[in-house]
């Protein structure tokens, strides 16, 4: 594709690197702000007008703060054994 690419006369621009390494917390956020997280989504999701990409934004944001919720109980019943 490249080649194809080059014998056309286009060239490749990139318009911004994707940094794919995640930075570990130094502590675990406590639920309450995961909480508050799924809270904000909810509220900015009842705004009108919203783009389907924001939309999308926001469901990721609740699902990634929910499943923390979860595992971060488990993690508490986890410690208790």
């Amino acid at each position: 594709m490249i080649i194809k690419c080059q014998r056309l006369g286009l060239q490749l621009q990139v318009s911004s690197y994707v940094d794919s390494t995640i930075h570990l917390p130094r502590d675990l956020p406590i639920i309450e702000d995961a909480l508050k997280i799924i809270a904000g989504a909810l509220r900015a999701s009842i705004k009108p007008g919203l783009s389907r990409l924001e939309v999308q934004r926001l469901q990721m944001v609740a699902n990634i703060s929910k499943t923390y919720k979860e595992l971060v109980v488990d993690y508490a019943h986890y410690r208790d054994v």
